[in-house]
């Protein structure tokens, strides 16, 4: 059973995190709407158990296996990165236990094609928290060592958010290798059955390689065509000049998006 945390009464609400992320990730920005929020720690991450498979086939499957355990029969559904494309594969492989989605700059698309170009950078992390010698090291000398390879502090929290422990007795807490196995796959896109006709908003960054500046994207081809095969009814908001985190980079922006199209739900 994946972990998670809940909070609140009334509609349900299922939170996704990000690759190497975890269920407090997305917390902040759920409060703006009434309800009962569950915020999941997918497979491999955070202090859910770690096992073999990260395609987005058996990650909805752990969504549908929480549901049916929590007694949730359809909930609204909101991801981010990984978390949006778990729960893209959700709504068309179970387009009955969503009423809502909502995936922050996501797409169901696979970058293969163009991996090394633009997103080689996530297999750099895995690369560092499996090279990388922590043994008796503090967290601040951790996250020095951190630094040195990547000069984005938003990157290194990501990565150290990863430690569990204390003092110089730190470990990794994500199942890494699983992780590293299985990156072709949270890479990809292995849903290719299924069409998801309800409502549908995708809240993406501007300036975001994944979305609006996806290199995937035809020439003058806008960003709804990313989502047009499997989600008709997409509705698009695009935040500027923002890149993948956007509820960290645009919080405001964010919840003031995610509200605009998720607050009509209400209470049971």
């Amino acid at each position: 059973m994946l972990n998670h945390f809940c909070i609140g009464i009334g509609k349900e609400y299922i939170w996704l995190h990000d690759f190497l992320g975890c269920c407090l990730n997305l917390s902040p920005i759920a409060r703006i709407l009434d309800g009962k929020h569950y915020f999941l720690d997918a497979r491999n991450h955070g202090d859910s158990f770690q096992a073999k498979g990260m395609d987005y086939k058996t990650q909805a499957n752990d969504i549908v296996t929480f549901m049916n355990a929590h007694g949730i029969r359809k909930a609204c559904v909101i991801g981010h990165g990984m978390g949006g494309k778990t729960a893209m594969a959700l709504a068309c492989l179970q387009p009955e236990r969503v009423e809502k989605l909502c995936v922050l700059d996501s797409a169901p698309k696979k970058y293969m094609g163009v991996m090394d170009q633009y997103y080689g950078y996530e297999r750099h992390y895995l690369r560092f928290i499996k090279n990388t010698d922590i043994e008796g090291k503090t967290r601040k000398e951790i996250e020095s060592l951190c630094f040195e390879k990547f000069d984005n502090p938003r990157i290194v929290h990501l990565i150290t958010s990863n430690l569990k422990g204390n003092d110089k007795s730190f470990t990794w807490r994500a199942g890494i290798d699983n992780i590293t196995d299985g990156i072709e796959d949270i890479e990809g896109w292995d849903v290719s059955e299924g069409k998801y006709e309800g409502k549908i908003v995708a809240i993406v960054g501007g300036a975001s390689i994944y979305t609006a500046k996806n290199p995937l994207l035809g020439e003058n081809e806008p960003v709804a065509g990313l989502y047009k095969n499997y989600f008709p009814k997409a509705e698009i908001e695009i935040l500027e000049n923002v890149k993948h985190f956007i509820y960290t980079e645009a919080s405001s922006q964010t919840k003031a998006a995610i509200l605009k199209h998720l607050s009509y739900l209400g209470n049971k």
